[in-house]
């Protein structure tokens, strides 16, 4: 969103197919609260949609949310030799408890 609300010509990423686990902050908030209303388990839960998006998926919803025109570069920046290809949360633990 930044690059598009600064007006940049062009946007770099690694690869638009790496995925990983995108969660608006109203969820996160949501999750929270019903945490915290429900007496859940203490310990430590993961937070998120519990499914990869691919992130050029996620760019190109946000492109057109905006209705932009900003130009993708995919390869613009190095993938990292530790970065994995797909991550996304594990929400077992939260439903279970």
């Amino acid at each position: 969103e930044k690059a598009i609300k600064d007006e940049k010509k062009e946007f770099l990423i690694s690869s638009g197919q790496l995925q990983r686990d995108f969660i608006p902050i109203s969820k996160v908030s949501e999750y929270i609260m019903e945490f915290m209303l429900k007496n859940k388990k203490s310990g430590i839960y993961n937070c998120g949609s519990g499914k990869p998006t691919s992130i050029i998926e996620m760019i190109e919803n946000t492109k057109k949310k905006y209705q932009s025109s900003i130009k993708i570069v995919e390869g613009g920046i190095p993938i990292r030799e530790d970065e994995p290809f797909s991550f996304w949360a594990d929400m077992k633990k939260y439903y279970e408890s």
